[in-house]
């Protein structure tokens, strides 16, 4: 079990990257042939493709690559000067199983279904209340598949995951960091509602401003978020620094973040990403417990 936590720990972890989601479903567009008119008859994609569809370049799909291959998630196969990847199906329903284990309620109305090919149902069995039916999952959810048919929930608690952020506000403007990590914040806020909305998580974002009279007090309160009420840093492991900013902020030095030996600024989404699914695994265990 504790090997199996450690395996799932590792995916979320490399799946908290909006690159490699990218990458993901690209490769996976490829298998299941909905851009049949292109010669991609042999179920692979090439990083050369990825490259220029995704417009990243050859050496960072490649790391991304490489990533996502130690997690289990692709495999890969090298032919002349090209690297051809390919979904790691086993790996998938895996994960699927796993998270099957929070998304359904035993004991109140319905039975989980095999997981065959990845897909996620229940079956509904008699009961009035709390059930759910699901219809067989035809598509893959893409355009040219058509879409994947939603369950549809009846008295099904809602679990929140809340990003709180604050941030100077002086005269109306705030500082070039702050302004960065707003629209850093925004992006990650989209992702994981995207991300997390199968699992039954709601993630609502709060914007909180801090007057020049707190600010002064605590320079370092200004750019800071909470996830759950709990400081991104504390989710993460990283640590709190400071540096000069700006004009706005004046003589004081605002909050730096340091995460695996790196300074950041600007909290960039790809952290705060992290950061939220790692709270979200803690919600859906609550469930298991």
């Amino acid at each position: 079990m504790n090997k199996n936590i450690k395996n799932f720990t590792r995916i979320f972890k490399t799946l908290a990257d909006e690159n490699r989601i990218k990458i993901l479903l690209s490769v996976h567009k490829k298998e299941c042939k909905c851009e049949g008119d292109e010669p991609f008859n042999r179920n692979e994609t090439c990083i050369k493709d990825l490259s220029k569809s995704l417009n990243i370049t050859i050496p960072t799909i490649s790391h991304h690559i490489k990533e996502l291959v130690n997690a289990g998630l692709i495999t890969t196969k090298k032919e002349g000067r090209w690297v051809y990847c390919r979904i790691n199906q086993k790996a998938f329903q895996e994960v699927c199983s796993f998270l099957n284990n929070f998304s359904t309620r035993k004991g109140r109305g319905y039975q989980k279904n095999s997981i065959k090919g990845g897909g996620n149902m229940a079956k509904k069995i008699g009961a009035k209340t709390n059930s759910v039916t699901v219809q067989e999952q035809k598509g893959c959810g893409c355009d040219a598949c058509g879409p994947a048919p939603r369950e549809s929930t009846e008295n099904t608690a809602v679990k929140l995951l809340k990003i709180r952020w604050q941030r100077l506000i002086f005269e109306g403007e705030t500082c070039p960091r702050c302004r960065s990590t707003e629209k850093e914040v925004d992006r990650a806020v989209s992702i994981l509602k995207q991300s997390l909305a199968p699992l039954g998580i709601e993630v609502i974002a709060e914007k909180e401003e801090l007057s020049v009279a707190e600010f002064k007090e605590d320079p370092l309160q200004s750019n800071r978020i909470w996830i759950n009420n709990r400081p991104l840093e504390d989710w993460i492991e990283g640590k709190i620094g400071r540096s000069p900013c700006c004009d706005v902020c004046g003589p004081s030095e605002c909050r730096t973040l340091e995460v695996e030996g790196k300074t950041y600024e600007a909290i960039p989404a790809e952290l705060i990403i992290k950061a939220g699914l790692i709270a979200a695994s803690e919600l859906v265990g609550e469930d298991a417990n």
